[in-house]
């Protein structure tokens, strides 16, 4: 399972590639010194305590007559106290968790782009399985992810939460959870299994049209795509595309492309239209690129690059 950090929103711009890894997504975390010895398992071992220089010591002159001294009371002899070895500062990460939910090897990324088609109670499938463990506030390992992570892992819902399949989608895709005074909407965002991008998107004979944002704020749209049949076929071109998270190559100009779906929620991706990716590792040929750039530059599809 891939590490999950601050959830750049998987976009194309530097920011929004500071960690993705979601890209996709990164454990981008703040570092913190604080003093004190080293809690139990956490950091390595402390630093040895330091030695003090002996200093030579001059013969004297000819030693002085010792007066004699009366023996006084029996004192009690006083314990050796060990040295301590010298505390050092230990270092803490401070992780930024995306809001993700781990089932069958897939992660799931909330999906925040919908405020205006939000999820209802009649959205909800049937129960597809609970939450086990959250890591909150209590993992502080940036790669636990990678070395621990079950089924049943979330980053802010409680155990016992139940997860629910999205009806009219494959739960490979689309999963949902009650979450404070919402229904959190959890798309796939990395699934080991998947070979094309319809192993990704479940959005075949769904999207109503193609819109194409700018990187910068990922809500300025530059461009539209409108056309049932090139909606149609761009669309067959994503579902048909190889899947590869290993050979991202997030570079270049970049875009957010919109998928509007028929029941009008929306699947945004980050897309680079010189290398052909868009995240997560669906790697498209070029005539989408070509497709892209004509709605963006408003020039006929037979004059774009």
């Amino acid at each position: 399972m891939q590490n999950i950090a601050t959830y750049l929103s998987c976009g194309p711009g530097a920011r929004s590639r500071a960690g993705v890894a979601l890209a996709g997504l990164i454990l981008a975390g703040s570092v913190l010194a604080g003093c004190g010895a080293a809690p139990r398992g956490a950091g390595g071992p402390a630093p040895a305590g330091t030695t003090l220089p002996v200093a030579t010591v001059q013969p004297s002159p000819t030693p002085s007559p010792v007066p004699t001294i009366a023996p006084s009371p029996t004192v009690p002899p006083v314990a050796a106290v060990p040295p301590t070895a010298t505390e050092t500062p230990q270092v803490y990460a401070i992780i930024d968790w995306v809001n993700f939910i781990y089932f069958g090897g897939i992660t799931y990324v909330e999906n925040f782009d919908n405020s205006a088609h939000p999820l209802t109670e009649s959205d909800l499938g049937s129960q597809f399985g609970t939450v086990q463990f959250k890591y909150g506030d209590s993992v502080h390992e940036p790669d636990y992810m990678s070395k621990h992570g079950k089924d049943g892992d979330a980053a802010f819902l409680e155990p016992g939460t139940v997860v629910y399949t999205v009806k009219g989608y494959q739960p490979t895709f689309r999963l949902a959870a009650r979450m404070d005074d919402r229904i959190a909407l959890y798309e796939a965002n990395t699934n080991p299994h998947a070979q094309k991008g319809g192993d990704l998107l479940d959005i075949g004979g769904k999207v109503t049209r193609i819109g194409v944002n700018s990187e910068q704020d990922g809500t300025t749209e530059l461009g539209t795509i409108n056309d049932p049949a090139q909606v149609a076929a761009l669309v067959q071109l994503v579902l048909d595309a190889p899947v590869d998270a290993s050979q991202s190559v997030m570079d270049g100009t970049g875009y957010f492309v919109v998928f509007y779906l028929q029941d009008g929620t929306v699947v945004k991706r980050s897309y680079w239209s010189d290398t052909g990716e868009m995240t997560r590792g669906i790697h498209l040929p070029k005539p989408f690129a070509s497709a892209v750039i004509q709605a963006v530059t408003r020039l006929p599809l037979d004059q774009s690059p």
